[in-house]
């Protein structure tokens, strides 16, 4: 990994003028041991930003712009934010719905129950739903004796 990805930072929109200034922070970073927490990248590129203008270096605005998204907390590495848990899907959930038992409108903002599993979450031919109609067949026959 490299600090431009860690940053998401495209090296093709870069200027050419500024890999030189790339190059200094790709070497800071390693000096540093490769920090990946929002805080420590903010006082990295706060470091560069002022070692290029010590030496007469010119850097790409993305590392200005990142500093300063990490610092509102609008923006955070890749590594460090928190992603929603993919779901497990079970093996007769029904394909619609994925086992949820409704699916969301076209809109977006409203939903309704799934028609192939009538709401149930899994497949009509699935262990699961067999399973459930056997049991709402002997209740049946139960209360018919």
């Amino acid at each position: 990994m490299t600090l431009c990805s860690l940053l998401e930072i495209k090296l093709s929109l870069v200027n050419p003028e500024d890999h030189a200034g790339v190059m200094l922070a790709e070497r800071m970073w390693t000096a540093a041991g490769q920090p990946a927490t929002r805080r420590e990248l903010i006082a990295l590129l706060e470091r560069f930003i002022v070692e290029c203008g010590k030496n007469g270096y010119t850097y790409a605005p993305i590392f200005l712009r990142r500093k300063r998204e990490m610092q509102r907390r609008d923006w955070a590495p890749r590594e460090t934010r928190h992603e929603e848990p993919t779901m497990q899907v079970a093996a007769d959930a029904c394909p619609e719905c994925k086992g949820i038992g409704y699916v969301a409108a076209a809109d977006g903002a409203s939903g309704s129950l799934c028609k192939p599993c009538l709401g149930r979450g899994v497949k009509q031919n699935g262990p699961a739903a067999i399973g459930r109609a056997e049991q709402l067949r002997a209740r049946g026959e139960r209360g018919a004796q």
